[in-house]
């Protein structure tokens, strides 16, 4: 599997012709929400008007945000996912919701600070019912970066330049911006980032409820797509309750086989 799409922010303008850009073969587009410099949250003066242009579109919708200070407490970490949660609210997103993380001042840091900073923001989001990764350029994964143990964890958008693919693990590569070694660096007429998604990030996103969806396993309802709901389709079971998403293996009756589909469904997730 691999995905056409790019990345925009208010470099790009105002009106970006994503209507031209889906006709030229891309699929989802990533958009800047801003970013957080001196502890100071600066809006992307475009990002209501990209995302309601990608919608408008019929795109697969991500979303990113830039991190430039050198370090977070607990405090700054709560700012940093309430301000974004704000941005995000009432919207949908079928591809993850990323942070930027390459700042010079950064570079200061050990690897496994760098780590922490990383996982205390996405954990945030992450508990607030959002997909999360992290992107990066491959040199700054590989130099500043517990590169392996992250990418264990959290999704991965790598960027390299290059005809050839990143030596560092990823699921989304940025192989082109301004330089661009596989194309032309321009899309629908305005020099853009462009992007190859190997994951298919809509479904998975969609199935587990994440990211304003509602998640066809979410039995209680919570909007999540979490242990709680074996133990309510087991209620539902035990009384013989049967609700529209009871039925989790489409056979058309509501038994144990279903606790048993919801149960592979959690642990695939």
């Amino acid at each position: 599997m691999k995905i056409r799409g790019i990345d925009i922010s208010q470099y790009q303008g105002s009106a970006f012709n994503l209507q031209k850009a889906k006709a030229e073969g891309y699929n989802f587009v990533i958009i800047r929400i801003g970013g957080f410099v001196n502890n100071t949250f600066i809006k992307d003066k475009y990002f209501e008007d990209n995302y309601v242009n990608a919608v408008e579109n019929n795109f697969d919708i991500g979303a990113y945000f830039y991190f430039n200070d050198s370090d977070i407490d607990n405090f700054y970490t709560d700012v940093i996912a309430s301000t974004i949660n704000t941005q995000l609210k009432n919207k949908q997103f079928s591809y993850p919701i990323f942070i930027d993380y390459e700042s010079e001042n950064c570079k200061h840091n050990s690897k496994v600070h760098n780590n922490y900073i990383i996982t205390s923001i996405l954990e945030k989001l992450e508990n607030t019912g959002y997909c999360v990764g992290y992107y990066t350029y491959e040199y700054f994964a590989k130099t500043y970066l517990d590169e392996k143990s992250l990418s264990q964890r959290f999704i991965q958008w790598i960027a390299r330049y290059s005809p050839s693919k990143p030596t560092v693990n990823y699921m989304i590569w940025q192989y082109g911006g301004e330089t661009n070694y596989l194309n032309t660096n321009q899309v629908a007429g305005v020099t853009c980032d462009q992007n190859f998604s190997y994951v298919d990030f809509p479904s998975l996103i969609k199935a587990q409820g994440r990211n304003g969806f509602t998640s066809d396993y979410d039995i209680n309802n919570d909007g999540l797509f979490k242990s709680k709901d074996i133990v309510s389709l087991m209620r539902h079971l035990a009384n013989n309750e049967t609700t529209d998403k009871t039925d989790i293996n489409k056979d058309g009756t509501f038994n144990s086989k279903d606790l048993i589909a919801l149960m592979k469904k959690l642990s695939e997730k």
